[in-house]
């Protein structure tokens, strides 16, 4: 298993390593009163149309999920420590919330890797996880403009020790998008228990 050597970057401003994970102040949102912990919240719209195909080899798109929040995070199956534990958060946040809450979300695990990426590799990858996590691959092209869409740093790195000779250095934020275009942002060194207080927030106001 490989582990990746994941680069964060903070839609709108240039590149920056996750270790970076304060927002320089010209990003800086203030909070609203209702007192969220750890969300980034650019209040603009965000995201786009997209055709991709999901683990079970359906094709999908940005209105598959009508009405539901979409809580993205871009990765890929190959990356054992960065990928699977923000895979498992997904889950821990979605047991700390209400079912009502949950109902209303889809969450996605997106690859940043589709050459290796297919439904059949999503699928297992994501077999041990929470049930209700959706992989999405897709071709090349269909997977770099969801990349773009969400401004994702995602680049293959050329690696001899790594299986296939390469790994992907990529950014590792968790992206809630509302029904209507609405952005937020949690890093995945967030605590589940602030990220799920902070869904609540935002998604049952």
């Amino acid at each position: 298993m490989l582990a990746a050597v994941c680069v964060g970057v903070v839609a709108f401003v240039a590149l920056r390593p996750v270790s970076q994970n304060a927002l320089p102040p010209s990003q800086r949102v203030s909070q609203p009163a209702d007192n969220l912990r750890v969300a980034v919240r650019p209040n603009v719209n965000y995201g786009g149309d997209f055709t991709m195909v999901d683990h079970n080899g359906a094709t999908v798109t940005q209105d598959s999920w009508p009405g539901k929040y979409k809580l993205l995070f871009f990765g890929f199956s190959h990356c054992p420590d960065i990928c699977v534990g923000a895979v498992v958060k997904i889950g821990d946040v979605l047991e700390k919330l209400p079912a009502e809450t949950t109902a209303q979300i889809a969450p996605l695990f997106v690859t940043a890797d589709p050459a290796r990426d297919t439904p059949e590799v999503m699928k297992a990858f994501l077999a041990d996880f929470d049930s209700g996590i959706i992989g999405l691959t897709g071709s090349a092209e269909q997977a770099e403009h969801l990349i773009k869409l969400f401004r994702v740093y995602a680049k293959r790195t050329e690696n001899a020790a790594a299986e296939d000779g390469y790994v992907i250095d990529h950014s590792s934020y968790f992206y809630l998008l509302s029904p209507d275009g609405k952005l937020a942002m949690f890093r995945e060194s967030d605590r589940a228990e602030d990220i799920a207080h902070d869904l609540a927030v935002l998604i049952d106001d």
